[in-house]
């Protein structure tokens, strides 16, 4: 379990906790299509992915607060290298609170806590090739993609491509 603890603006970004299982899953049931093989998202699925990062020293899963209400989660994991990178495995926004830049701060916000907590230049994602909103998202946030990996995902007997981009993060480029 890797915490974080970051506040800006009226946003927190906070390390879940096993009391917080019940409210995502609300939330995420709230949101409608947060779905896992077609289906909404179950309980346990959460609560097991909930202990894959508390018992993992490097991954991160957080809930994004605002005004005490859950608007979000991120999840990713640190890489121990040389040098040290984080890959951020999810985020995902309250559909209310899109194209409002609201994703845009919280994603430069974590980047400037990594970079300027533990040194950490290089972010990267993996998003499916047909996400093409998501990939457009993190284009956006300065990412650029830096390679394909073929047949990554095997949805319904369907072979499908994962795009791998990445943004490097210096004092120059702070936003």
């Amino acid at each position: 379990m890797f915490e974080v603890d970051l506040k800006f603006n009226d946003i927190e970004i906070l390390s879940v906790e096993k009391k917080d299982i019940i409210p995502l899953k609300i939330f995420l049931d709230f949101q409608g299509d947060f779905l896992i093989n077609g289906e909404p998202i179950k309980l346990e699925y959460l609560y097991e992915r909930f202990l894959e990062y508390y018992v993992s020293e490097c991954e991160f899963f957080s809930k994004i607060v605002k005004n005490d209400k859950i608007i979000g989660i991120i999840k990713g994991r640190l890489e121990i290298k040389n040098p040290n990178e984080v890959w951020i495995g999810s985020i995902f926004l309250d559909y209310n609170l899109r194209n409002q830049g609201i994703g845009t701060s919280i994603i430069n916000n974590v980047l400037r806590h990594f970079f300027e907590e533990y040194g950490i230049e290089h972010f990267y994602t993996g998003v499916m090739e047909k996400s093409h909103i998501k990939i457009g998202f993190w284009k956006k946030n300065k990412f650029k993609i830096l390679r394909i990996s073929k047949d990554f995902y095997n949805i319904e007997g369907k072979e499908l491509n994962m795009i791998i981009l990445k943004r490097n993060f210096s004092h120059s480029n702070i936003i």
